[in-house]
């Protein structure tokens, strides 16, 4: 899949409105989280509900196990939010240049991806990091009613070991309970409406990640008498500890701003 840009057919006005390429002159000037006219961050915690919202509204009537799918679509989303929050954060504020944040790693397969200890610590932390996708997911499932998580450790081990591989981006979950499209396909669809979304109203890139946990945990709460909190916690990390590390050249408009803070209006 390249990053042209699949047919996008949006149920929502606003989803519309964000996927919108012209939309994007007007978001960069509010970029960082600083409503247009204003200087005042905004908060990331009703951002997150309100693109759980965007995503269920999208999704309610495509058919297939609906649930699942909107768990993928948050951990796809949040985990390439945390390479690309860091591509976005200016030097000054990640302490070296873009090109140093990650180790590329290029496969037989002519696929590239991007690893890295800055990829791993927005993914899980060191175990004390309160706002890892791995933290707030974890909460939330156990907010839920979960008791014995999967082995996170287990997860990071198989998607290593399918880099470049035909299975690389599949979960592991039951088949019955796989989403209506792979993680890849749902980040390339959503990414950039919900990316605006978030430089809209999130202060930092680097905050991206955060927000989307907290849209992953609010789901899987809401969701537990439907599906099983232990299992939509391994359908959110699957999906993100994938997504963190695939190529941005994959996915439609990943950039919201070029070096020289601009909107790209390239599609990767």
């Amino acid at each position: 899949m390249t990053g042209e840009g699949p047919h996008r057919t949006w149920r929502t006005e606003e989803i519309r409105f964000l996927d919108d390429e012209t939309s994007s002159e007007g978001l960069i000037r509010s970029f960082e989280g600083r409503p247009i006219g204003t200087g005042t961050p905004t908060d990331g915690y009703p951002a997150a509900e309100k693109l759980k919202s965007m995503i269920q509204a999208e999704l309610r009537d495509e058919g297939g196990p609906y649930t699942e799918t909107v768990l993928t679509t948050i951990g796809a989303l949040a985990g390439f939010s945390v390479q690309m929050g860091l591509r976005e954060e200016p030097e000054e504020e990640v302490g070296m240049p873009e090109e140093r944040r990650f180790v590329p790693v290029d496969t037989k397969s002519g696929d590239r991806y991007f690893l890295g200890d800055l990829i791993n610590d927005g993914l899980y932390g060191d175990g004390d990091n309160s706002m890892s996708i791995l933290a707030l997911t974890g909460g939330g499932a156990q907010r839920a009613g979960a008791r014995d998580l999967p082995d996170f450790k287990e997860i990071v081990k198989h998607v290593i070991a399918t880099l470049g591989d035909e299975s690389f981006g599949r979960l592991t979950v039951p088949r019955r309970h796989m989403p209506q499209a792979l993680p890849i396909e749902l980040l390339n669809r959503f990414w950039n409406p919900v990316r605006n979304l978030l430089a809209y109203s999130v202060q930092r890139p680097l905050h991206w990640p955060m927000t989307l946990g907290v849209a992953a945990q609010l789901t899987i709460v809401e969701a537990k008498a439907i599906i099983d909190p232990v299992l939509a916690f391994r359908i959110v990390m699957e999906a993100a500890v994938m997504m963190a590390k695939i190529d941005p050249g994959r996915i439609h408009r990943a950039r919201f701003r070029s070096r020289g803070n601009a909107v790209n209006p390239t599609r990767h």
